[in-house]
């Protein structure tokens, strides 16, 4: 297993992370999916809070695209098949991850994706009642163009927006608008752009499955679910995952 400990003082700063990390092991508990990090157990003593994870050896998928660069199309499209399962069971049951990226994947040996750190994650019910400004996370190089601007609750279409960066991250082997610093991607995200492909050429089917990802409206962005429905994701007959080395 592996053990998340926060040590704890009287700061403010702490407090806010021992609530998260007490957030994280309550939806975690209550989640039980192939694609989804198991939580173990969690304790508190004295000053020192422990949240025990199910070890994932392979490391973050953002650790392999250092590693390893760009996946080739098969493992993009395997990898994707198993966040997009991951992320349908947690908008079925209500919850959105709020942060998801390559650092928040992790890979086993045998190539099975998992959806990790569910520190900034919130619940419908909880947007329902939580000031628009301060349901939005994550790094603005994964955030959609409407939750930078804030107009809108966070939900499964700005997910699906994060999820289309992550594929991109795969295809590229680099971040989300790289080359760019934050106040220029603010810039053209205020103009509903979406991350370029650079140095690449995708398919007809991966380039329609990143403009199903990237739709300016949300309402028009496909679900998770329906985007694992996508001819894209349809792997040949023989694949197996047999490692990046």
């Amino acid at each position: 297993m592996v053990v998340r400990q926060v040590q704890m003082s009287d700061t403010d700063v702490e407090s806010t992370v021992k609530i998260a990390l007490r957030r994280e092991r309550q939806v975690l508990e209550g989640l039980d999916h192939v694609n989804i990090i198991q939580c173990l157990g969690y304790e508190e003593t004295g000053k020192v809070c422990n949240l025990f994870l199910e070890y994932v050896a392979g490391g973050s998928l953002h650790d392999w695209l250092r590693k390893y660069g760009r996946l080739n199309e098969d493992i993009v499209q395997s990898f994707s098949e198993h966040i997009l399962s991951g992320l349908e069971y947690l908008h079925s049951a209500g919850i959105i991850h709020s942060n998801l990226n390559s650092s928040h994947v992790l890979v086993d040996a045998s190539g099975c994706c998992k959806i990790t750190n569910f520190m900034d994650c919130r619940r419908h019910t909880e947007m329902r009642t939580t000031s628009r400004s301060t349901i939005l996370s994550g790094c603005i190089f994964w955030m959609a163009p409407e939750a930078v601007a804030a107009q809108a609750e966070c939900s499964s279409q700005i997910e699906v927006w994060s999820f289309g960066c992550t594929v991109l991250e795969m295809w590229t082997g680099k971040r989300p608008w790289h080359g760019q610093d934050a106040t220029t991607v603010r810039l053209w995200l205020s103009r509903t752009k979406a991350p370029p492909v650079d140095g690449i050429v995708l398919s007809p089917l991966a380039d329609d499955f990143r403009q199903r990802c990237f739709a300016k409206s949300p309402a028009q962005r496909l679900t998770a679910s329906e985007l694992r429905q996508h001819p894209y994701l349809e792997l040949p007959s023989a694949y197996l995952f047999s490692g990046l080395a």
